[in-house]
């Protein structure tokens, strides 16, 4: 931009400051273009209605006849055109808000669920739309080229905070059409079926090296819910990965299942994984605390159970410790995953594979149609369909190493994990339960540090419900 304008000063033969105000305002236009304007939604009855009002009054006003009209008469005219109006609006709510039952009555009888959550978002009220602008330390916003500098910065802080993975790949599976067509969709399905001797696209074999496009990940950047999208730290990092680099990464998921479920068979991870999903999880925390309400209230004893000598127990009571991860796709330790991957016997093919798409692979950071590139060292990458099975086989390295701490029973029946979400749920009865309770707590987080997983205390919760004894 600043080359463009001193190019044009350069061409002026008088400079004078409308010139130059003119050059500007051409350089404002050219570099930082307006948005176009959203067109008008149509008129709706009350609209119209109001639009007739407006009218006819303004019409009363302009009529000759209506001078020789008396003040009374002519407040009478006004007064009837008022009523008019107010039963023109009260009829179009009445035929909007019927308008607005049939649609949702018709959403719920198709059993649409996108069509219901359509129609019943109308209901909620207005929100500005929140817009991405970067601003630097003294509050102005950037340009073009420092925003790209800063968001290039911050993806290597966030994407390159460990060492290279040091795996020395020599074999790759077998991995045929088929295995890759249903991944991709079926854009690219009678593609993928027609050239099957394109490696790329379609087959992976042990002399094939995987090119940067099927590695490579476009990095988008949207604002978090409720914080102000004027700093990366308050922008959430979204993937956008090639159909066919889908198509690899949902073949890798194939070939790791059966090692998957084996693996996590006996860790209450209930996320990722099938015949298991969030209604699993949140039931073990709610059973949890209707044990506890229940044995908080046995408890108390009655004054027949006083006068009969029943004494009240040393301690009743449970603690429930919820903990949330900040940022865990992005922080995960790649050669932690290899390990895991090591741990659950998956063939030394198929880790192959896996350490071949997470190798040099590079994220492409965009900002205001300009584009640069970033190493990812770091992380799980974003937007790959093997994602969530790679996160949910650590978690459960993790909560193995747990077990071998705490037990693997109590790990069992005090531990539910969904995701990056753990809750920790322990029945208390006495001292000695209480002490097992924070001892678990303090080796969940010392475990969590280790594997180098941010704890957010936003989302930290502890409830805790005792009855002490007298």
């Amino acid at each position: 931009m600043k080359e463009w304008v001193a190019a044009q000063l350069q061409q002026l033969a008088s400079p004078d400051m409308n010139s130059a105000n003119e050059i500007l305002i051409q350089a404002s236009e050219r570099y930082f273009p307006r948005a176009p304007k959203p067109s008008a939604p149509p008129l709706n009855a009350m609209h119209r209605a109001t639009q007739r009002m407006w009218s006819r009054l303004t019409a009363l006003d302009e009529d000759p006849r209506s001078h020789s009209l008396t003040q009374a008469d002519h407040e009478v005219l006004v007064k009837d055109l008022a009523t008019w109006h107010m039963q023109a609006v009260s009829l179009a709510k009445k035929q909007r808000v019927a308008d607005f039952t049939k649609e949702v009555d018709h959403s719920a009888n198709t059993g649409d669920s996108y069509l219901s959550h359509k129609t019943l978002k109308a209901l909620r009220p207005w929100q500005p739309q929140p817009k991405t602008q970067l601003v630097n330390q003294d509050g102005y916003l950037m340009a073009a080229e420092e925003e790209l500098l800063l968001m290039k910065d911050h993806a290597k802080a966030v994407f390159q905070r460990h060492d290279r993975l040091d795996v020395l790949v020599n074999t790759l599976p077998q991995l045929q059409a088929p295995a890759l067509a249903k991944h991709i969709g079926d854009v690219l399905q009678q593609y993928c079926q027609a050239q099957s001797l394109k490696a790329e696209h379609c087959s992976v074999d042990s002399s094939v090296t995987l090119s940067a496009p099927l590695k490579d990940t476009d990095l988008c950047f949207i604002p978090k819910p409720n914080k102000p999208p004027n700093k990366p730290t308050n922008l959430r990092p979204l993937g956008i990965i090639r159909p066919d680099g889908k198509g690899l990464a949902g073949a890798r998921r194939d070939l790791l299942a059966p090692y998957t479920s084996s693996y996590l068979k006996p860790v209450p991870q209930f996320a990722y994984q099938p015949r298991r999903g969030l209604s699993d999880a949140l039931s073990r925390v709610s059973q949890h605390t209707r044990e506890v309400r229940q044995a908080c209230a046995q408890a108390r004893l009655s004054r027949h159970s006083q006068h009969a000598g029943h004494a009240k127990p040393e301690l009743v009571g449970g603690i429930c410790f919820a903990l949330d991860l900040s940022q865990a796709f992005d922080v995960v330790r790649r050669q932690d995953l290899m390990d895991t991957l090591q741990e659950a016997n998956v063939p030394i093919a198929v880790q192959n594979l896996v350490a071949s798409l997470h190798t040099d692979s590079r994220y492409k950071v965009r900002s205001q149609q300009r584009t640069c590139e970033v190493e990812s060292t770091t992380g799980i990458k974003q937007g790959c369909k093997l994602a969530p099975t790679l996160f949910s086989m650590l978690t459960g390295k993790l909560f193995k190493e747990l077990s071998t701490v705490v037990g693997k029973e109590r790990m069992q029946q005090s531990l539910t994990g969904y995701a990056d979400d753990m809750t920790i749920h322990h029945n208390i009865s006495n001292w000695e339960d209480l002490l097992k309770a924070h001892h678990m707590i303090a080796e969940l987080l010392r475990i969590v540090r280790k594997y180098g997983f941010k704890v957010n205390p936003e989302k930290m919760h502890k409830a805790t419900s005792i009855d002490y004894g007298e």
